[in-house]
């Protein structure tokens, strides 16, 4: 849990990012030839409860941390002007200095492929970007299914990355891998079921190796009531219960 909170913060100074360097903006009109991008649709619930236990709340933390990654997704939504040369749009925000340029090239299916790009130093920040590639993916048509990556910071080693999809029911599963120094660290898998049940389940790291167990099982249903498993690493139970 530590790992999803430090990269859930990462995730929040990418978004900040994106608002800052929307702030004061250096572009021109795009060309309305072929539409405009829009952007990847992600979010997920945790139980609807008001359950004081552990696990409920925990569930519903995690399920806020995916969509802290995902909070850059809804400023890209935003983007105003930019330009487009053939199935390529590129928006470049400058402010103080600090300039964040994103590439969105609009692939033979119909998903996009998107770069963001961080140049300068951030306003009352101390780091300075040389075209950094801060996080890049890619996304469906409709927003509903695509995988992001995001990397260390002033680095290409990968931090984290998300990936998330969306049944013709509108049943929503989502991936969330955090990593340090490249490794694999955790793993959260969500499902929010569109009948308001859901399940969650988190792998850890084994000790000594790049191996990943099952730590934590929770699973609701639509009133918001749920079961939780928690396990060690030789795969024993060691607590259950249900909120």
């Amino acid at each position: 849990m530590k790992q999803f909170q430090r990269h859930f913060i990462l995730s929040l100074i990418f978004a900040f990012g994106l608002l800052i360097v929307g702030c004061d903006k250096e572009e021109s009109p795009a060309s309305s030839s072929t539409q405009k991008p829009s952007s990847p649709k992600v979010s997920f619930d945790g139980p609807n409860t008001q359950s004081t236990n552990t696990y409920a709340q925990q569930a519903k933390v995690f399920s806020q941390m995916f969509n802290g990654f995902a909070l850059q997704f809804s400023t890209l939504a935003e983007m105003p002007g930019g330009t487009q040369n053939g199935n390529v749009w590129t928006y470049t925000y400058t402010v103080q200095g600090f300039t964040e340029t994103i590439t969105v090239e609009l692939l033979g299916d119909g998903s996009y492929k998107w770069k963001i790009i961080f140049n300068g130093t951030e306003p009352g920040g101390s780091i300075t970007y040389v075209n950094w590639i801060a996080f890049e993916g890619t996304s469906s048509a409709d927003g509903k299914s695509g995988s992001w990556k995001f990397y260390g910071e002033n680095t290409t080693v990968l931090e984290a990355e998300i990936s998330w999809s969306t049944d013709a029911q509108g049943n929503e599963t989502g991936i969330l891998k955090t990593y340090t120094n490249g490794v694999l660290q955790e793993k959260l898998d969500i499902v929010n079921n569109v009948n308001g049940t859901g399940s969650m389940k988190l792998y850890d790291k084994k000790t000594a190796t790049t191996d990943l167990y099952l730590s934590i099982d929770i699973s609701w249903i639509a009133d918001g009531t749920g079961t939780y498993t928690v396990y060690n690493e030789a795969g024993t139970v060691t607590a259950s219960g249900t909120f």
